[in-house]
């Protein structure tokens, strides 16, 4: 999974691209933990800031006679971590990191229950100290969803990426289950997993419970004067309360734990890509540490 990084983000931002007119920023705090190798021997310790900002602006929308939507739009992500480590920590992880793309994508309904997502975007992933043009990562991908009912759709497809030089194709899956009423669930996996639960107290206020949320950053950077690719894949729970502005616009507070925090440095080379997919010798990860997140969402 740690080797998916910029392709990963590519896809969670088409989630929100199938919603329209949506936009966020949050700030979320992950506390100190400390920082182990392959072996589970101590070799440092670390904490991270991490600052968001999403948004999706629409190009064109219509509808058929069946009230399918049929849309194009852009999708802006750019995403800021600042990490103070310590000891083997600092030297491996990069100091500041930012993520930050732009998405050009397309939905239309196809024969029946079926429908298409497909885009194309770029982006610039690199320490904030190191941004060259290699740092630039191009992605695609092409997802066939087929809606079985007003709750649960899967789907298939393949995505691009040349996080690691040559393009490389591979499949993806698509499962969205969504049920609504008093108690809101819902299940995501598209090249990450999402789990949450949730309830309105009123037309103010709204109590979320995210169970599994994964998610993660990358970075091209040069080490000892070759290339490679910095990854990193978090695990996290929370709590979040949430308070309703408009019928649009809400403000959160949250806490729980970051369970996993990855690392990996790898060269940038095709057959890396996919040993990182196996391989767990050359990895470190970061403990389980506390969190506190607050933001603003639109359109949620």
């Amino acid at each position: 999974m740690d080797m998916k990084k910029p392709l990963m983000l590519f896809i969670m931002s088409l989630i929100a691209f199938t919603a329209l007119s949506q936009g966020s920023l949050s700030i979320d705090r992950f506390g100190y933990s400390d920082f182990r190798n392959s072996d589970g021997e101590r070799v440092g310790s670390g904490s991270m800031l991490r600052t968001k900002a999403e948004m999706t602006l629409p190009i064109k929308m219509k509808r058929d006679e069946a009230n399918r939507l049929s849309a194009w739009g852009i999708r802006i992500n750019a995403d800021y971590s600042r990490l103070n480590n310590s000891e083997t920590a600092a030297m491996l992880n990069p100091h500041e990191i930012l993520n930050t793309s732009i998405t050009l994508a397309h939905i239309r309904p196809l024969a029946g229950r079926w429908s298409m997502i497909a885009a194309l975007g770029v982006g610039i992933y690199a320490p904030t100290n190191y941004i060259r043009w290699k740092s630039l990562l191009g992605n695609g991908i092409a997802l066939f969803i087929y809606k079985i009912n007003d709750e649960l759709s899967l789907g298939f497809g393949g995505g691009l990426t040349n996080s690691y030089g040559p393009p490389v194709v591979m499949p993806m899956a698509y499962v969205n289950w969504q049920h609504k009423g008093r108690y809101q669930f819902t299940v995501n996996f598209t090249g990450h997993l999402n789990v949450t639960g949730s309830t309105k107290l009123d037309d103010r206020w709204k109590i979320t419970c995210t169970a599994v949320d994964m998610d993660g950053i990358t970075a091209v950077l040069v080490r000892d004067g070759k290339t490679k690719v910095y990854s990193s894949t978090m695990i996290k729970s929370d709590l979040s309360v949430s308070y309703y502005i408009t019928p649009q616009l809400s403000f959160y507070v949250g806490g729980g734990c970051v369970w996993r925090r990855s690392s990996r440095i790898a060269p940038r080379r095709i057959e890396e890509f996919f040993k990182g997919m196996f391989a767990s010798s050359d990895k470190y990860s970061f403990g389980p540490s506390m969190r506190l997140n607050a933001g603003f969402r639109y359109g949620f």
